[in-house]
């Protein structure tokens, strides 16, 4: 809990922005929740790179976030998404409980425990 997370993104596209569980991280709900896009980075004349940086609490555990890129022709707007990429947040691992330990010769010894999660 706490950490900062960043997202980084780079698309041919004329436009680049993120969305935070289907709302775009321009609106004030998700800069208020501490969302926050660095300035877009062009990397030449067709690719620009984005960053989304976020601090991982708990209540955003299972927060979807989606990159776009936008390209337009005439008329016509081309979106082009990313895959959805999902922040986990887990807290520190409890303690192994129920070690259990058999000796199978005089130099090997098999332990096994139940994982803390």
């Amino acid at each position: 809990d706490g950490t900062t997370v960043q997202f980084s993104c780079v698309a041919v596209a004329e436009e680049i922005n993120y969305f935070v569980n289907n709302t775009a991280t321009n609106e004030q709900n998700i800069i208020d929740a501490g969302f926050t896009e660095s300035g877009v980075d062009i990397l030449n004349d067709t690719t620009r790179r984005l960053n989304l940086t976020a601090t991982a609490l708990s209540q955003y555990n299972n927060t979807e976030v989606l990159c776009r890129g936008l390209n337009t022709v005439g008329l016509m707007t081309f979106p082009t998404f990313s895959e959805v990429a999902v922040l986990l947040v887990q807290g520190p691992l409890s303690s192994v409980v129920d070690t259990s330990h058999y000796f199978i010769d005089s130099s090997s010894l098999n332990i096994s425990w139940n994982p803390p999660f």
